[in-house]
């Protein structure tokens, strides 16, 4: 997912501009120094559960 998709599907579903361009940031900022963010889908998936431990479990059983 880019980051304007992210954008799109994160606007849809409530998240301010300022946490969606925070997190953009954050994201570019984890790539530009050589780290593995997390995907924008489980930024996603977190964002909508309100929680990011059922996300962060599922993406270590996935690694």
């Amino acid at each position: 997912m880019t980051a304007e998709e992210f954008r799109a599907e994160a606007e849809a579903i409530g998240i301010t501009r300022a946490a969606i361009d925070q997190t953009i940031g954050l994201h570019e900022k984890f790539l530009r120094m050589g780290m593995t963010p997390a995907s924008y889908e489980e930024i996603l998936a977190a964002k909508q559960k309100k929680s990011c431990v059922e996300v962060f479990e599922a993406s270590l059983a996935a690694h």
